[in-house]
């Protein structure tokens, strides 16, 4: 069973194998293994306010940076020691889309995956 069960969260990415951000609710909060063997995790502390248009949260495991994707198109590069943001970039979407989720697919590139805006139809979800 996962710690982070009846929490919230709705996405996570992890950096070292020892540290966890989870996305719950508009807060991202940092969590730490209490016994590695047993991979349970215990809250630290609360690293940003994000908005409500967070889809999903990814790391870059080289740079240990985060990467927020909001579903309007946009990417927040955050600091995790901070919780400030160092870069923002936003790609046009069509009036029909969201991104549903993105994740760092090597260094210099990400993939988003998009899905219909909520009221409009008629395109089949894709991945950029």
């Amino acid at each position: 069973p996962s710690v982070l069960a009846g929490r919230d969260a709705s996405s996570f990415a992890t950096r070292d194998g020892q540290t966890l951000f989870s996305l719950q609710g508009a807060q991202l909060i940092q969590y730490s293994e209490v016994v590695p063997s047993q991979r349970e995790w215990i809250p630290l502390w609360p690293i940003a306010q994000t908005s409500s248009s967070v889809a999903s949260v990814d790391i870059v495991d080289r740079l240990g940076t985060l990467l927020l994707f909001h579903s309007g198109g946009a990417m927040e590069v955050l600091d995790p020691d901070t919780g400030s943001s160092c870069a923002s970039w936003a790609w046009a979407l069509g009036n029909q889309e969201v991104v549903s989720s993105g994740a760092v697919a090597e260094l210099d590139s990400v993939i988003l995956l998009l899905r219909p805006r909520p009221g409009k139809g008629g395109f089949a979800p894709s991945a950029r």
